[in-house]
């Protein structure tokens, strides 16, 4: 199971009943997954496994009934992740020749996720990867991995119309400086 302590990926799996923990593998870590965007047909039990294994080793689902799933619109599974390659963001669904939908995936617990490369397991040393891309049917093209990946942010995924008024400009040294001079001046009151 994985646990997120102090931002970071704690990954602890069961001890092998052989005792040869050389053969874990440590590479892969359980987690919970919740699948947006699939249109109302598609949101049943049957389904669950097919959208899983686009995560990972499809392991079980949440076990509610099928209105509960209709009426909260979303598919919920575990998956083991490999945790050495990129999350997967989500995936097209064909609906017909001429429809597809994007099916979102967003991650419980999803640990300090580096937003350029989509890696979960690397160094916290500088790492310079390119930025990996989504290309929208219409529109610019938007960053792949940001914080729509985690669950509980309000942003659906990165077709969001939103999207561009949470992001801000990054700070620059001048920015900073005059606001903590604010900051200051303020203390006390």
């Amino acid at each position: 199971m994985a646990w997120l302590v102090n931002g970071a990926l704690l990954n602890i799996r069961d001890w092998p009943k052989d005792r040869e923990w050389r053969r874990i593998n440590m590479n892969e870590a359980r987690m919970w997954v919740e699948a947006h965007g699939l249109p109302r047909p598609y949101l049943t039990w049957e389904n669950i496994d097919v959208v899983a294994k686009e995560v990972g080793v499809y392991i079980d689902f949440d076990r509610v009934s099928h209105a509960t799933i209709t009426k909260r619109g979303f598919l919920k599974f575990q998956v083991d992740v490999r945790i050495d390659q990129k999350l997967v963001a989500g995936f097209y669904l064909s609906i017909s020749r001429d429809r597809k939908e994007w099916i979102q995936f967003n991650y419980h617990k999803l640990p300090a996720l580096f937003f350029n490369c989509g890696l979960l397991a690397h160094s916290l040393s500088p790492y310079e990867k390119l930025t990996k891309y989504a290309y929208p049917p219409i529109g610019n093209a938007v960053p792949l991995y940001d914080a729509w990946m985690k669950v509980g942010v309000p942003i659906r995924n990165f077709f969001d119309p939103n999207l561009s008024r949470m992001h801000r400009d990054p700070p620059t040294s001048s920015r900073i400086r005059s606001s903590l001079a604010a900051t200051s001046m303020d203390k006390g009151k």
